[in-house]
């Protein structure tokens, strides 16, 4: 089959990328170079994809071109801090069209340290960074805090122009490739444009690329792979990319895959974890896609499995994979990307180590009785053109015999020109000669282990510090800091981390020096202490962590940590050691003994299904016994795929325990002990149970726990307005007031909270029912009048009915006034009480008075499916009952221990919380849609919600104007956690307190994480009203009333059309309704925008004052938005 022309070859390779672009753009023009999919939909071609052009390339590339030349002068250094996608693209060509140094790197994110961007930013000394609008404010705090004072240009906010041309030569420096090193110290590698073309004319030549090829890259464009195989490689070749993010990948590997079908791809490659992900994968969920199209599956970046790439083969045959299409290939940044590759189409070819452990023997390909990987090394393949790769003893720098291992030296023309402004270290590594020859030829050491044998080279290890670790390249200096800081009796540098011998081991151990003797006692303890701290700091797993005396740790006679030979000795016995802390085997069973139907079983059984040691019970540490990021993986995918429990990875780093992950799942125990669990599972089972009829149609009731705690804001002083709530309802259609009357009167009857009064005082307030339907109904007619007329009568209404009081006792309580034209068009403005009716209940009524009114106008249906209502007074009696018996315990246990010490601490002064003035004022902007868009993509990842968003800025602003370090934010929730109350009208909120301190509120990267956390918390225990946590915690004051915190409402009003928004600048007016909290923030998020709106009493805030704290809530968010792309 003949694959489609999508581009052209160039028969004469240029001199720089630059001159790349230029022909191609001339010969291919609006054919695309880069389809940038952002998600499963796209991957799938169920939604369009967003597409670059050649032409597009460089018209954007000039335009970036030009905004550098205007500030700075070729040969300067631009650091790139994008996301994936064109714009990446496109900023990598604008700074070598400008002549100028490219810098690619990771942007910021809230999950990561910013500690590896200051260090490439005091390294290269960028005069500009190249960014976008989401992430420019995030850009500019990471390359401020690393000493850069230069201009951030968001590259999508360029106009098009034209710039001067900067053509260069082969040996003109296209960019700094910055090594995955430790964070204090990373290199530079300086790779020109004649290493690019060069290294990219290999690829071609050993990948077999020819016309109408296309790729499949998910490659991050931050590391040299990712940034030449899968971005520049395309486009030297005249051809087009399929790019995805990482994160999408990872999300889903099968998104990666359904590129092969929907677009066609014919090749692409990953690190070998990526593979294993795909092949674990399909174990959960077949795959439907073909994926005949694929020919060249390349793997490199990290030690290459051969069980991997041949299960990877077998298992996607079925999809229509060809055998035999992986290729094994070894490469480092110093070479500028590929050094070797295996031929296409051959065996996967291995070499086994000799039973006397002297040297590696060849071992068949594939065809073979296969067998276990230990001891074997898979063939990497033959050097790329015009490369020369020698083996070498380092000590002696003279090459050693086939089989034997030593280090590998590389020459050619895609050797890079050294480190950046390291002169000592480019000495060192690049320019290594044999102890035989001339001294004309240099060599580049690469620092790892290798051999050869029938011509083709094998990588056995690494002599160079660095782990490379499932393709996260890791410093032992970096995790010997970790280590370190756990205890005082480790002594510094005199702890050593090393991996173990053997392509095929993922192991690291850790041997620490200690001050004073450990007992054994203390080993195990200390042991679990060093796993979770380097696994929740770099993501990895520790094998054996290795107690022994200061002494015992060899050094260099200078005084440096002699790591392997420190790892050797321990291996061999010859350490004196106070003990070791070892993961534990795996015994021969490795099923939990957990009731199935246990909840906390399911989470119990997941860990030991990907933990080490195939073991695990309710208490197993999961970063302690040997968990690391890619379990992390495969964990969260268990838990959804196989029990539908979805959940963030993030949230094992700070409950890393089956108990406390299903507590904070809502799913078991609310404190780690036992008897708390038993409680909390009790309390499962009750708020389970029936809410059964209890109430006669006429009888008086007791109110509900939540009508009681709110009964202290809305029945002790029935004077204030504080508790209306007013919202309008649009029609489009002319609507009588008969039939309003009926509408409502059907909604009401169906509704008992409606009807509800409220006669008595104090304890004695009761609920009862009205004998009529406790609503009133004025129309007022508007007649010829236009839209903006009627507009402004709406307006005068509400803002008139919201200022009138309610008579709680004898009712009615909601007024509606209906505003129509008497023909075209209806409005109805209601007012009701908040005893009676909650934010969540405004849609419920919202959508039946619709329906209702639509149905008698006869516009719709003569009848719709409703669910049953249970009836709120019996809701009432059920809630009481809870708390009677003791149901609520393990919540009550929960807030005590939240609450401990709660500060007092509130933005308001203590004298002005006793004042009597409540007239109140509203700040109310609404976020620009950029803003609410990434809020949106963070909630469908699953990253964190609008909630979460919003009150982590709120912390944060709060944070900084009070300069506190415990606070407490207070946010209703809607107690609508049973299927029969989601359609319910009445108020089943409580309200509250969430509390951050500490290291939680430093900045927004830890806030997040922590509110979420909080927030799934209270969410498990919502059910323990408010008002008894004030007595619990003995809050001076009432703090039912007094709350000693700000507080902040979310609102989802999606489902109401029509309603009046304000514009992105903050619009400042008086509220119709007092205010009986001194500030509430509300984040309501509508149809098509999202607003914020701070609210105030007059007497304690200005408006400037609140215009300032909420522009800090909305710098707070977009900062979050852009710093988790």
């Amino acid at each position: 089959m003949m694959r489609q022309e999508t581009g052209l070859i160039l028969k004469q390779q240029p001199l720089t990328l630059v001159d790349v672009l230029e022909l191609q753009a001339e010969l291919l023009c609006d054919k695309p170079v880069m389809t940038f999919v952002r998600n499963a939909e796209e991957a799938a071609g169920l939604s369009p994809a967003q597409v670059l052009t050649y032409n597009g390339l460089r018209e954007q590339a000039t335009s970036i071109a030009a905004a550098l030349q205007s500030v700075a002068s070729p040969g300067e250094r631009i650091l790139i801090l994008l996301p994936p996608g064109p714009d990446y693209l496109a900023s990598f060509f604008g700074c070598l069209y400008a002549g100028m140094i490219a810098v690619p790197a990771y942007p910021p994110s809230p999950m990561l340290s910013s500690k590896r961007i200051h260090a490439i930013t005091r390294d290269s000394k960028p005069s500009v960074v190249l960014s976008t609008t989401f992430v420019r404010e995030a850009c500019e705090v990471a390359v401020q805090e690393g000493g850069m004072q230069g201009p951030v240009i968001a590259v999508d906010q360029l106009p098009l122009e034209k710039s001067d041309i900067y053509r260069g030569n082969a040996n003109t420096v296209a960019f700094l490739q910055y090594t995955s090193g430790s964070t204090g110290e990373p290199h530079g590698v300086i790779v020109s444009h004649g290493n690019l073309i060069a290294n990219i004319a290999a690829l071609k030549r050993h990948l077999h690329i020819g016309q109408g090829d296309r790729q499949a890259s998910w490659l991050p464009p931050y590391h040299d792979m990712g940034l030449i195989q899968g971005l520049l490689q395309p486009v030297v070749d005249g051809l087009d990319v399929v790019a995805m993010t990482p994160a999408t990948f990872l999300r889903n590997p099968f998104s990666w895959l359904r590129c092969f079908d929907t677009f066609k791809a014919t090749y692409g490659g990953a690190p070998n974890f990526a593979y294993a992900l795909c092949v674990e994968r399909v174990k959960k969920e077949p795959l439907e896609a073909d994926l005949s199209s694929w020919r060249v599956a390349f793997c490199g970046a990290e030690p290459i499995r051969r069980r991997t790439l041949e299960d990877f083969e077998a298992v996607f045959a079925a999809n229509g994979l060809r055998s035999r299409i992986t290729m094994p290939g070894y490469g480092l940044a110093e070479a500028t990307l590929v050094v070797t590759t295996r031929e296409l189409g051959s065996a996967l070819d291995v070499a086994r180590l000799a039973p006397d452990g002297s040297h590696y023997e060849w071992e068949a390909g594939a065809g073979s009785v296969r067998t276990e990987d230990n001891g074997t090394v898979v063939a990497v393949g033959t050097p790329v053109e015009l490369t020369d790769i020698r083996i070498v003893d380092p000590s002696t720098r003279t090459e050693v015999a086939d089989g034997q291992v030593g280090e590998i030296w590389v020459s050619g023309p895609t050797v890079a020109q050294g480190y950046w402004k390291n002169d000592e270290a480019t000495e060192t590594v690049f320019r290594a000669h044999l102890a035989t020859s001339d001294g004309k030829k240099s060599y580049l050491r690469t620092g790892d282990l290798g051999f050869h044998l029938n011509g083709q080279l094998f990588v056995a290890g690494r002599i160079k510090d660095m782990l490379i670790l499932r393709g996260q390249n890791i410093y032992p200096q970096d995790i010997e800091k970790t280590v370190e800081a756990i205890d005082k009796r480790f002594s510094e540098n005199r702890v050593v981390a090393a991996g173990l011998p053997g392509m095929e081991s993922d192991d690291v151990i850790v041997v620490i020096g200690c001050r004073t003797q450990i007992s054994e006692a203390e080993v195990t303890k200390l042991g679990g202490l060093v796993r979770e701290g380097v696994a929740a700091e770099h993501g990895i797993s520790i094998s054996d962590v290795v107690f022994t005396g200061r002494g015992q740790i060899l050094l260099t006679s200078s005084g440096k940590l002699r790591r392997s030979a420190t790892r050797d000795a321990y291996l061999a016995g010859n350490l004196k050691l106070y003990g070791v802390s070892r993961i534990p085997c795996a015994p021969l069973s490795c099923v939990p003994d957990v009731d199935d139907d246990n909840l906390l079983g399911l989470i119990v059984r997941a860990f030991a299904s990907v933990l080490p040691s195939k073991t695990a019970d309710a208490d197993t540490n999961f970063y302690a016994t040997g968990g690391d990021s890619l379990c992390l993986v495969e964990l969260t995918m268990i838990l959804e795929d196989e029990h539908g429990i979805t959940m963030e990875p993030a949230l094992v780093s700070s409950h890393p325990t089956p108990r406390a992950l299903a507590k904070i799942l809502n799913l078991q125990s609310a404190t780690p002990c036992q008897s708390d669990a038993v409680l909390l599972r009790q309390m499962r089972l009750a708020l389970r149970s029936p809410i059964e009829s209890a109430v006669d149609e006429n009888d008086a009731a007791q109110l509900s726990p939540v009508q009681r705690r709110w009964a202290s804001n809305y029945l002790v002083d029935r004077d204030r307005t504080w508790g209306n709530i007013s919202w309008s309802i649009q029609l489009p259609f002319g609507l009588t007031e008969t039939t309003l009357d009926r509408a409502a009167r059907s909604v009401w009857r169906r509704y008992e909270a409606l009807r509800t009064r409220f006669p008595g005082a104090g304890p004695d307030v009761q609920q009862i029912l009205s004998d009529d339907d406790n609503f009133m109904i004025r129309k007022v007619l508007i007649e010829n009048s236009g839209q903006e007329k009627m507009a402004s009568a709406i307006a005068h209404f509400s803002h008139v009915d919201a200022q009138l009081t309610f008579d709680l006792e004898n009712g009615p309580l909601t007024r509606l006034i209906l505003v129509t034209d008497g023909a075209q068009a209806s409005t109805i403005v209601a007012t009701t009480h908040h005893m009676v009716a909650d934010g969540w209940s405004l849609s419920v009524l919202d959508r039946e008075l619709r329906a209702e009114c639509a149905r008698l106008s006869g516009l719709a249906a003569a009848s719709y499916e409703r669910s049953p209502t249970v009836g709120y007074r019996n809701y009432s009696a059920w809630y009481r009952n809870l708390e009677r018996s003791g149901a609520l315990k393990a919540s009550r246990l929960y807030w005590r221990s939240e609450l401990d010490g709660a500060p007092m601490i509130s933005p308001t002064p203590a004298s002005a919380l006793t004042s009597n003035h409540f007239a109140g004022t509203s700040v109310r902007l609404r976020l620009d849609s950029e803003t609410k868009a990434g809020m949106d993509r963070l909630t469908e990842a699953g990253i964190a919600n609008s909630a979460t968003i919003v009150m982590s800025a709120f912390f944060s602003a709060l944070h900084r104007e009070l300069d506190a370090d415990d606070l407490i934010v207070g946010t209703p929730l809607a107690g609508r956690d049973r299927s029969d109350l989601r359609d319910e009208i009445g108020m089943f909120i409580n309200n509250v307190p969430i509390r951050l301190k500490g290291s939680d509120l430093t900045s927004l990267n830890t806030a997040v994480p922590a509110v979420k956390a909080k927030l799934l918390r209270a969410v498990t225990h919502q059910r323990w009203q408010l008002d008894r946590m004030a007595e619990d915690t003995n809050w001076c004051g009432d703090a039912a009333i007094d709350f000693p915190f700000t507080n902040i409402f979310f609102s989802d009003m999606s489902g109401l059309k029509g309603a009046p928004l304000p514009g992105n600048q903050a619009v400042i007016s008086p509220l119709s309704v007092e205010v009986r909290y001194h500030m509430m923030l509300y984040s309501i998020r509508y149809p098509d925008a999202h607003v914020l709106d701070l609210r105030f009493r007059d007497q304690i805030y200005s408006p400037c004052t609140a215009e300032s704290l909420l522009n800090a809530v909305v710098n707070g968010v977009r900062k979050i938005v852009v710093t988790s792309r």
